[in-house]
Parts: structure tokens; sequence; C-alpha cells
């Protein structure tokens, strides 16, 4: 069965670009014993493959959370149950989703699936730290209006001599709105990279970012600031600004 579904994944274009990706699935389904994770393994992976080209989740994303479970597989199984389960999670809320708007809250819920994956990956090199007002909990949002910016600082701000990234988010409640800002530590961004970031007349690689600042001014119109602050080697500061009563 395994090796009909091997050959069946090869065909598939995104395996073409991600074949690493099959061998890390077939490594994890080797060394888990028990059936029902073996089966939720390869539903996820079944899911992701089919549904990539419609979501939002990078290719490199779901590569990197497989060569993380297979870490853990062999040594420590409780750990890689909690691993396949936050992957479950938030495949299940990405890719199955048919909100466009969420709240705070279930944003918040799917971002913990996320950084538990990535905290495994890097272990205390990472930190994540959160301050969130209780009251901006219900407060409607773009939905994955937050996760690809953490995305973003973990993929680009580690730096080279090893020092750990910390990242922070704040949500705060205001009056008439909300505040959301996004800090970290990490390489930064260079100014004119920064500019190309912000461009939207012009294509980049970082086109998930430009996206994601869309879909905020799509729905909040004037009443929404998105602001992209970063020095090299000191970090970067996300500061999204609503000034709109919900």
């Amino acid at each position: 069965f395994v090796r009909k579904r091997f050959i069946f994944l090869i065909t598939l274009p995104f395996l073409l670009v991600n074949g690493a990706a099959v061998c890390m699935y077939l490594f994890i389904m080797k060394t888990l014993q028990d059936k029902k994770e073996k089966q939720k393994i390869e539903e996820l992976n079944a899911k992701a493959q089919l549904k990539f080209l419609q979501s939002q989740i990078k290719p490199h994303f779901l590569f990197n959370a497989l060569n993380t479970i297979a870490s853990f597989s062999r040594k420590d199984p409780e750990k890689t149950r909690e691993l396949i389960q936050n992957l479950s999670e938030f495949l299940r809320v990405t890719l199955k989703t048919t909100q466009n708007i969420i709240s705070i809250e279930e944003e918040l819920e799917n971002l913990e699936f996320y950084l538990e994956i990535e905290k495994a990956r890097f272990g205390d090199k990472l930190e994540f730290i959160q301050n969130i007002d209780k009251n901006s909990l219900t407060f409607k949002i773009p939905f994955m209006a937050i996760q690809p910016f953490i995305e973003n600082s973990i993929k680009h701000g580690f730096h080279e001599d090893g020092r750990k990234l910390v990242i922070k988010l704040r949500i705060t409640s205001k009056e008439k709105g909300l505040s959301i800002e996004i800090e970290d530590n990490g390489k930064g961004i260079e100014a004119e990279r920064l500019k190309e970031i912000l461009d939207f007349d012009k294509e980049s690689e970082s086109i998930g970012l430009q996206n994601v600042i869309k879909r905020i001014k799509a729905m909040f119109k004037e009443k929404a600031t998105v602001e992209i602050m970063s020095e090299p080697d000191k970090g970067t500061k996300v500061e999204i600004a609503v000034n709109s009563e919900q």
C-alpha cells in the first residue's frame, strides 16, 4: 500500500519540486507503530498535497514540519504524537476554513498550533512572548492576518552567530479599535528590500506579506494602517492599527 501511495504522490506537481517531503513522510510512517498515528499523518499528507496550490501554506513549512516530526519519532513517541496533533489542527483550520474573517481568539489558537511545531524545531533558539488584551479576543480580523508575519520572522530573522530569536506579540484593545504589534530581535531588513516589500505595484518574493497587508486594508479600508519598521542586525517591528468599532 505504501509503495502504491509513493508512486501516486511523486506524480503530483508539488512533489516534483519537494520530493524530499515524500522520503520524510515514508520515514515517519515506518517509525510510527500506532495505526491511528500512521493514518493521521497519512491523511495530513494527502490533504496538504492536494490543496497546496490554493492554500496560504508555503511548501517549505510542510517539509520542515515533517522533518521535525521525523526527528522525534524514534526518541520521543509522546512528543511525536503532540506534533502530529498540532500539524493536524493547523492544516485542518488553514486548508478547510471557508471563513475570510475570524476572531482574534481563533487566530491565536491556530497560531499556537503553528508555533508548537516551530518551537520543537528550533528548541531554545526560539522564544515567543505574547501579551494579549482579553478585551481584544472577540475583535474580527482577516483570516491569517498575524501568523504570516510571525512565520516571516522565523524564516528570515535568525542571526548567523546563533543567538536566540525572540518574537513578541502584543495585542491591545482600544476604545475604538485595535493595535497589533509584532516585534523581533532578528537580522532585520535592508532599507531597499523593505521598500520592495511595501511596493504593491511590484510583485516580490514577499508576496505573502503583501497579500496579508492588502487583505487587512481591504477589510478596514482607510481605518487600518500597517507599518513595517526594520533595522539591520537589530530587528523588525510590524504595527497594525485599526480604528474601527465592532
